[in-house]
């Protein structure tokens, strides 16, 4: 049974690797063809419903309500990644596509996913690396 779990273990690194590869080339593309504007926060709201005016560490499930304007055309939408420093009347960097000028992406959080798992498919690596050491050693037996 364990021995089964390090051969999946191999194929873990692999797949973050993709993973990583897929999110960085998605975010790429956002730059390339979507459109940069800013737009103002005008309040919070957390994943229930809730609405506030200002944001307090009580609240980590809070999102950043955005509005911003396209084609004389007024937009209200939520953020999707939060600072502690964001408050009501802040300008934040946005891209939308052209096609859906309500498909935004906060500039803020376009790489945070790739990085992320970016870190973890090191992790990953160099756990294996010394997986595969210890046990070309004989310092592992299974």
């Amino acid at each position: 049974m364990l021995t089964l779990f390090f051969k999946l273990y191999f194929i873990l690194p692999l797949m973050l690797f993709i993973l990583t590869i897929g999110l960085a080339v998605r975010s790429s593309r956002r730059l390339k063809y979507y459109i940069e504007d800013v737009a103002v926060i005008v309040g919070f709201r957390t994943k229930y419903g809730e609405i506030y005016d200002h944001f307090d560490n009580l609240h980590r499930d809070v999102l950043p309500i955005l509005k911003y304007t396209v084609n004389g055309q007024e937009y209200e939408c939520l953020g999707h990644c939060l600072s502690t420093g964001m408050k009501v009347g802040d300008e934040v960097k946005i891209m939308y596509s052209q096609d859906d000028c309500e498909n935004i992406s906060m500039k803020l959080g376009l790489y945070i996913a790739p990085m992320i798992t970016g870190v973890l498919t090191v992790f990953a690596t160099v756990a294996l690396i010394v997986f595969v050491v210890l046990r070309s050693k004989g310092i592992l037996i299974f």
